[in-house]
């Protein structure tokens, strides 16, 4: 039987990421306070009596001053993210879970279907890696017809090299299983930086990725989100949200994240995620849009904040 994903015991606020990142820097509250003023207009009036009441989660910032926060930090320390190792998603993901995918990212009816939740018992649902699975077969050819449908073929990549990309050690394909049968699916590769950089200018498409343009477990590339699909709201909130505990923990390996989604919904989904339509220096005609950001901005885009930490 697969194992199942486990994550650590407790949450974090933002205001207990604020000491935490102080302490970390052995920083008084006075040399943060000092540090976040010279980082940014947005503290202007920032005193260390308002940093303190932060800290003891009396007042919180406001989302765009969370942002810049960790854009002071992030400039100080020269670390993507810093003291995101302290994260634990497993209290925030109880309580999205709770509230719903589509106070985070909206609704998405062509990715997720609406499988009445009073009928699962959530304890028995459960979240693996594909190398978890003796058999992976079923639900790779599961996911490979449901993108072949989803795009009305646009894809054209044989089943072979599909199954080679999502068995790659760099990949992220995480299924949603209940009583061992497919409830979902969130499949993700990471791609050498000058192949991503042809994509997003039409120099080529997905159809021309091989297996050696995918970038190693060690090397730097560009996260290119493939799909994702699941049976109800909830599956997709924790597919969601351990794609972005994957981001975390591999964010010194990747540069950007960009997609080329092949329908409206797929185009507000990846929005939501922080990616930008980008319009290159291309001047291709092309039906399809693409999107993509910095790993820094889309772990720091308003979504991402308010699911990653504890409310």
């Amino acid at each position: 039987m697969p194992s199942r994903i486990i994550m650590k015991e407790s949450s974090m606020k933002f205001c207990e990421y604020i000491k935490t990142c102080r302490e970390h820097f052995s920083l008084t509250q006075e040399e943060l306070v000092n540090l976040l003023f010279q980082s940014n207009d947005i503290f202007l009036g920032l005193d260390a009596v308002t940093l303190s009441r932060w800290e003891r989660c009396l007042t919180y910032p406001n989302i765009e001053r969370q942002q810049y926060f960790i854009k002071a930090m992030q400039s100080y320390s020269h670390t993507i993210f810093p003291c995101s190792d302290s994260l634990s998603l497993e209290e925030v993901e109880k309580e999205v879970y709770e509230k719903g995918i589509q106070k985070v990212i909206g609704k998405h009816k062509r990715f997720i279907l609406t499988f009445p939740n009073e009928l699962l018992d959530e304890d028995a649902m459960q979240f693996n890696t594909l190398d978890t699975f003796e058999n992976p077969h079923d639900y790779l050819n599961l996911t490979y017809t449901f993108i072949k449908k989803i795009t009305n073929e646009m894809i054209n990549i044989d089943f072979e090299r599909f199954e080679q990309w999502a068995k790659h050690p760099s990949s992220f394909f995480l299924i949603a299983s209940y009583q061992r049968q497919f409830f979902g699916v969130i499949f993700s590769i990471r791609i050498k930086e000058d192949i991503f950089n042809d994509l997003m200018h039409f120099k080529m498409s997905e159809n021309d990725i091989k297996l050696e343009h995918l970038a190693s477990c060690e090397e730097k590339g560009c996260e290119y989100p493939f799909t994702l699909f699941t049976y109800t709201e909830q599956t997709a909130t924790i597919l969601i949200l351990r794609y972005y505990a994957h981001l975390l923990k591999h964010k010194n390996h990747i540069s950007k994240l960009g997609s080329l989604p092949k329908s409206p919904e797929g185009e507000n989904l990846i929005s939501t995620l922080g990616l930008k339509h980008f319009m290159g220096d291309t001047k291709k005609a092309s039906p399809i849009k693409a999107y993509q950001a910095t790993i820094e901005d889309v772990l720091l885009n308003p979504y991402a904040l308010n699911m990653l930490f504890k409310k």
